[in-house]
């Protein structure tokens, strides 16, 4: 309908410029006693909708709804779903999952291992940070003291002459304890075995428990080749899982397992002797390549690898890395082959700072002291436009 046909239904209908006034339909408009004297403006919109205003101060909402009510208005198509198949963005920051806490033997906390969820492939990555007296935590460890997982129950199992679990990650120790055991971990998980923790096995009853994947197998060689020469007794139980990558948490929540079928279990596997190796059971060695691939990284693992693969291939354990000196454009403060960036709040002589750095490394003479060992060409780009370089220049 129109706007004049509206305002003719609504009853007093003017015509004044554009448009027409009419009586407003809101039931308690003017207390109640109705519209005498018309106050409704009805207009016809250039998008062909017809637009309302009580000027006698009624919601603009109730003067709608009112005359929809009433038939005066199309019934309007309903509105496309625009959204309907746009999915919520995930964060790409981590989510804190899980956090474990690492002891001295009095409980007291020395740092923490965090696990966060990540939105990658991956889909997970951790953090450590040190625990400092006040409780405060540190982004690195530092000359943190290196302890295993839950310590205390560790070194009261080694005094009583009980078995000790060594599984890979927090996760699997706990469901390993949640049967009644004492387990244990290093925070580094396959990364590798710190020396720092042999102490505490001396003359321990040791079961290590790899995960079901070339990478848990070879940190179990790992483990028994550091703790061979202080430990009572050590054994490396294979707990036959069906999956790659599963590992004793699978063992206790999936499989169901018990205390007394990991004792028998454990009490099945042979006992370690200097002139034993750890041997990776045959069915991850006959894992096709691409179930191989995605598992952890394999460092010493007791894998026959032919010839034109060892070729193609270097693995290196993180322990023989060496590290390689650092090569000075300018001693101290930029090294070769670098990115660096220079960045300061404005009219903080950046770009003096900068020009003057540049300069020295052209002519090779001591930036503030520091000495720069070989002078090179140097390309300045002024990438804001060159006006004002003259004068830094100059000055």
């Amino acid at each position: 309908m129109s706007a004049q046909q509206i305002a003719t239904t609504l009853g007093n209908a003017k015509k004044v410029g554009n448009g027409y006034l009419a009586s407003c339909p809101v039931p308690h408009h003017g207390q109640g006693n109705g519209d005498k004297n018309p106050s409704l403006s009805v207009t016809d919109g250039e998008d062909g909708n017809v637009l309302f205003k009580c000027h006698g101060g009624c919601d603009q909402h109730e003067v709608f709804n009112t005359i929809k009510d009433m038939g005066l208005l199309p019934e309007l198509p309903p509105r496309p779903e625009y959204l309907s198949n746009v999915r919520p963005i995930m964060p790409a920051i981590p989510v804190l999952e899980h956090e474990w806490v690492y002891t001295d033997e009095n409980e007291m906390p020395l740092f923490v291992k965090q696990r966060y969820k990540t939105f990658d492939a991956k889909g997970k990555t951790y953090k450590t940070l040190r625990i400092l007296a006040d409780g405060s935590r540190v982004g690195k460890l530092g000359d943190c003291r290196i302890v295993p997982y839950r310590l205390p129950e560790l070194l009261q199992a080694v005094t009583n002459g009980k078995v000790v679990y060594i599984a890979e990650g927090e996760k699997a120790v706990d469901a390993l304890c949640s049967l009644g055991v004492t387990a244990t971990t290093s925070h580094a998980g396959a990364g590798g075995w710190n020396q720092d923790l042999n102490q505490y096995f001396s003359g321990a009853n040791v079961v290590v428990v790899p995960d079901n994947d070339v990478a848990g197998w070879s940190y179990a060689t790992k483990i028994v080749e550091s703790l061979l020469p202080m430990v009572k007794t050590i054994r490396v139980l294979d707990l036959g899982l069906d999956k790659p990558k599963e590992d004793a948490y699978e063992f206790v929540y999936h499989y169901g397992g018990t205390k007394e079928t990991l004792a028998a279990k454990a009490k099945g596997a042979k006992v370690l002797g200097h002139e034993d190796i750890v041997l990776i059971p045959k069915r991850l060695r006959d894992l096709p390549p691409e179930e191989i691939n995605h598992s952890k990284p394999d460092r010493n693992a007791l894998v026959e690898v032919n010839e034109p693969q060892r070729k193609k291939l270097l693995v290196e354990s993180w322990d023989s890395i060496k590290d390689e000196p650092v090569e000075w454009l300018v001693e101290s403060i930029i090294p070769k082959r670098s990115f660096v960036a220079l960045y300061a709040p404005p009219a903080s002589y950046k770009s003096f700072i900068s020009l003057d750095l540049a300069e020295a490394i052209a002519t090779g003479r001591d930036w503030m002291g520091y000495k720069i060992p070989k002078k090179g060409a140097v390309l300045y780009i002024c990438g804001e436009g060159h006006g004002g370089l003259g004068a830094r220049v100059k000055a």
